[in-house]
């Protein structure tokens, strides 16, 4: 157990980083997305979220609805999913990219690319958890596409998968995966064919 635990010292520090930001965020905020969950309730929330596309959330509202849960429950639930989700894609960025650059660099770019300042907007809405969902999808998306660029053809039956979840979550994220695959396309294009 200690030695797992050392192996993944990385993602407990991002996880401390991510809880420190975000743990003055731990109470009710009325956006206009929980407003509008208190007065359609949360069987209205997954009619919406089914109507908008976005089938990942409507599911988890459907649930916490079929179980009777409140708002407040819902709320909480996605809070804490949210800051895991999040240090979660912070961390498979990280590994993405220690790879490739400096442990401390690799840091740093997966902090500023994946929860920066426009990020903590997502933890003042109630469907938090099902944003940060997504942009984990976006980066599993890119950590297994860079996988099949560097060789490992199989990976790519991950990525889409992977792609497609963030994008029926919420429809705009997986254009994180566009931005952050770009320059791995061209490192490992061997011509402008390839590319």
């Amino acid at each position: 157990m200690l030695s797992y635990l050392k192996s993944r010292r990385d993602y407990f520090i991002i996880l401390g980083i991510v809880l420190l930001c975000v743990f003055p965020l731990f109470k009710m905020e009325f956006s206009t997305d929980t407003y509008k969950a208190y007065t359609i309730g949360l069987g209205g929330v997954a009619k919406t979220m089914f109507l908008n596309g976005r089938y990942v959330t409507g599911l988890f509202a459907l649930a916490f609805y079929n179980m009777n849960a409140s708002i407040e429950s819902f709320y909480y639930v996605s809070f804490v999913l949210s800051f895991i989700l999040m240090s979660l894609a912070v961390y498979a960025l990280f590994t993405v990219l220690r790879d490739n650059m400096s442990k401390r660099l690799s840091l740093f770019i997966s902090f500023i690319s994946v929860f920066n300042v426009c990020a903590i907007e997502y933890f003042l809405f109630i469907e938090k958890g099902a944003f940060c969902f997504s942009i984990l999808m976006a980066i599993l998306a890119l950590k297994y596409f860079v996988l099949f660029l560097q060789g490992k053809k199989n990976y790519l039956f991950l990525s889409f998968p992977c792609l497609i979840l963030s994008s029926i979550t919420y429809q705009i994220i997986p254009g994180i995966f566009i931005t952050l695959a770009l320059p791995f396309i061209i490192k490992y294009s061997k011509s402008v064919r390839t590319f």
